[in-house]
């Protein structure tokens, strides 16, 4: 009987160490991750440092140029000046055109106007489903409708069908 409990205690030793040894390897892999992890997180935040410094740069020169450049700022306002008089300009002409127009509405009799004639018919289009349908209202086949209105035999038939669901469920 005590060989027998030696050999299961050497089992259970050499299991125990087995896992140990597994354990070890997979902490290591993980410290492993961790440092990588740290590195990238490092690396991420020296590239946002840089652009941070980047964009304070840039700041600092167009605060820079705004100080000097004061000249410029004068050209702006004197073309924003300009726009001004021209809008003004404009509505001149535009309320002295008004006046044209009210001083020709006067001059206006309403007994002796002749609405001009138009020699124009109008022109009424139908649709395609209108088209579809008159047709097949006057006995032709589907397939002489496609012919004649150039579509596909198909799309009458999807025409024809959707009208006869309109109907029955009007």
């Amino acid at each position: 009987m005590y060989p027998l409990l030696l050999i299961i205690s050497l089992i259970l030793h050499a299991l125990a160490f087995y896992w140990i040894i597994i354990l070890s390897i997979r902490l290591k892999k993980t410290t492993v991750y961790e440092e990588k992890q740290l590195e990238l997180q490092k690396e991420i935040e020296e590239l946002f440092q840089s652009y941070l410094n980047e964009m304070k740069e840039e700041n600092k020169k167009l605060l820079a140029y705004l100080k000097k450049d004061d000249g410029t700022n004068k050209q702006v306002h004197l073309k924003q000046n300009r726009i001004e008089v021209q809008k003004d300009k404009l509505e001149n002409s535009v309320q002295k055109v008004e006046r044209t127009t009210s001083i020709n509405k006067n001059n206006y009799n309403e007994e002796n106007f002749v609405p001009p004639v138009i020699h124009q018919q109008d022109k009424l289009d139908q649709s395609l489903e209108s088209q579809v349908v008159f047709l097949f209202d006057k006995g032709l086949k589907v397939e002489e409708i496609a012919k004649k209105l150039n579509k596909g035999k198909t799309e009458i038939e999807l025409l024809l069908k959707f009208r006869s669901k309109n109907n029955i469920n009007t």
